[in-house]
């Protein structure tokens, strides 16, 4: 069996090279084809000029040209024939990519190779985690997701229409559990173990799982079956025919909350900017390993619940061999480790690069009457808000960002939406562009969802993509992101400097680790877009010790890796734990002090 499995192997390489030569080849000749027309058209560019007549010429030795007609037929077919050869080598590569599944080995894609990464003790791991046991089964997770219907919000709903709406006087939290699956299997059936009993059998009762409906089978040929789980504070655990098994902490329901939290994001590969995803450049294996507990570089064990901010994939492709590459492979063992939140990234956005997998994989509404697409909508859709209440008094607020950038030259941290097309703000260097308006508009509401859900008496943290708060450069004006621009305007045309009734904002979209502190209302900022995408630069001054940037406090470390969120005496203390050798880092007092709230 095995060499039958290394010889299909083989041979699914062997494809995929001949498939890659045969493009180049292609796009070889038609690049030829094009200089050959091109100097054909210059050295007979005399064709399309009227020969010049002296007064004195002798008109029996006046040369015409041929045809121009003639001439601009040939240079059209050459330029027809060598445009076919190469964008038609660019198709081919698509459908390549498209029905290309990359073999389930350990080394995934054959440019893997089984390189080695830097492990956080200086040991080596593979690149890529081994697949899942079985041909059919592709993926597993279990999700936490809202078990109360009015504490979440659709993003259409006027803040109007639920300002009387009384919300529960708790918003529970359930799980979720999802299998990805080879097109001709069937959904399986797991069991759930409940309560405290101990034996073979004790407390496992079967659970069939549904099959979610898949609105793009030929991006996705996969199956995609899930379920919610029925008295989720009793679940403990989920088991798969295989006897692969995932925990569910008893502490997530006990009264002094989980004690241990993973939060990163940013975790997909972009090779379009120098990135290499086959090697220790792309760390998100690592991470994931590290933080399941399998390397035990954390000396934490393994996290209550994961918290993912977004930016799953980058520019792979919106279809599955791109998903199973770029997330499912390398998060494996942190997904049968603990139960995530999903965060939508802005390149799971609708217009982003990949909105059908993340609708089809992590929306956690169910599928069965119809998986929502982005075929209907425009590029602002967004998902509702929801949120989730902890037993020990945090409220998680999760909020769609996944479409915030503002206009390329909008850097408004000191305005509001309802001041876009001002005088004020025309004449000021920090604005937004009044082409911004649906969009402000559209956040505004976000947010006035984001204060709806806010507890009155408990403590509130915003799970959200893009920050609201964040510093690109070192300058006087306090320059920020274009998304967050956006954000911030928004928020503050809620609230006053952008109170909206929360404690904490978790989010990624900037490729480090960022806290701010503004000093006009009490909230802290902790961007996390760390998780393995090549970091972002820092300006100088940003890096490393605590800034004032005017009436904000910022500190700013490049680094791949997570943040740890602690119980301690009943607060959560927050840790910045770098991957590779080093540890530490100048902005661990700042983001120490920042605590729970």
């Amino acid at each position: 069996m095995e060499l039958v499995e290394s010889v299909a192997f083989g041979i699914e390489v062997a494809s995929w090279l001949i498939a890659k030569i045969d493009d180049l080849i292609v796009r070889i000749i038609g690049l030829g084809l094009l200089l050959v027309v091109a100097a054909y058209a210059w050295s007979n560019r005399q064709q399309l000029l009227a020969p010049k007549l002296s007064a004195d010429a002798d008109p029996s030795q006046i040369v015409f040209p041929p045809s121009r007609l003639l001439y601009l037929t040939k240079l059209g077919a050459g330029l027809a024939a060598s445009g076919a050869l190469l964008f038609g080598a660019y198709s081919l590569d698509e459908l390549d990519q498209g029905a290309f599944t990359w073999p389930d080995t350990p080394a995934g894609r054959p440019e893997a190779g089984g390189t080695a990464q830097p492990g956080s003790d200086g040991a080596t791991s593979a690149a890529l985690p081994s697949p899942v046991p079985g041909p059919a089964l592709l993926a597993r997770w279990v999700q936490v997701v809202p078990a109360e219907p009015a504490c979440s919000l659709p993003p259409w709903l006027p803040a109007a229409e639920i300002a009387d709406a009384p919300l529960p006087d708790r918003c529970g939290f359930g799980f979720l559990v999802r299998t990805v699956l080879s097109p001709e299997a069937n959904c399986p059936t797991v069991k759930v173990r409940y309560g405290a009993a101990v034996g073979a059998g004790a407390g496992l009762h079967s659970l069939v799982l549904r099959e979610r409906r898949n609105p793009d089978v030929e991006r996705y040929p996969v199956l995609v079956c899930e379920a919610t789980l029925v008295d989720p504070e009793r679940a403990r655990s989920v088991t798969f025919a295989d006897g692969g098994s995932i925990a569910l902490s008893t502490r997530l329901h006990a009264d002094s909350g989980p004690e241990l939290l993973a939060i990163f994001g940013d975790t997909g590969c972009r090779d379009d900017r120098d990135q290499d995803c086959s090697g220790a450049n792309w760390p998100f294996a690592h991470l994931a390993e590290d933080v399941a507990g399998q390397e035990n570089g954390s000396g934490r064990g393994t996290p209550d619940l994961v918290i993912h901010l977004g930016d799953f994939i980058y520019g792979g492709g919106d279809f599955w061999a791109a998903w199973q590459y770029e997330f499912f492979r390398p998060a494996k063992p942190l997904l049968e480790a603990a139960p995530w939140i999903m965060v939508r990234g802005n390149h799971e956005g609708c217009g982003g690069d990949a909105p059908r997998g993340w609708l089809l994989f992590f929306d956690y509404r169910p599928g069965d009457g119809g998986t929502d697409t982005c075929a209907s909508t425009d590029r602002a859709h967004l998902v509702p808000s929801y949120a989730l209440d902890l037993p020990n008094g945090r409220r998680l607020i999760v909020t769609d960002s996944s479409n915030a950038f503002a206009a390329e030259r909008a850097r408004a941290l000191g305005s509001n939406c309802g001041s876009i097309g001002s005088e004020e703000a025309q004449n000021s260097e920090s604005r937004l562009d009044p082409k911004d308006q649906p969009g402000c508009e559209r956040f505004t509401r976000q947010f006035e969802h984001v204060e709806y859900l806010a507890s009155d008496t408990g403590l509130d943290w915003l799970i959200t993509h893009v920050p609201v708060f964040a510093v690109e450069k070192a300058h006087e004006a306090k320059w920020a992101p274009k998304s967050s621009a956006m954000m911030l305007a928004a928020s503050r045309s809620v609230g006053a400097d952008g109170e909206t009734g929360v404690d904490l904002v978790l989010s990624g979209d900037r490729h480090l680790l960022q806290i701010v502190q503004p000093e006009e209302i009490d909230v802290a900022q902790v961007t996390i877009g760390t998780g393995g995408v090549n970091l972002d630069p820092v300006p100088g001054q940003l890096k490393g010790t605590e800034q004032s940037m005017g009436s904000w406090d910022v500190c700013t470390d490049a680094r791949h890796g997570m943040v740890w969120a602690t119980l301690t005496a009943g607060n959560y203390r927050f840790a910045f734990q770098p991957l590779g050798p080093s540890a530490g880092g100048d902005c661990d007092e700042m983001l120490a002090d920042i605590r729970d709230r």
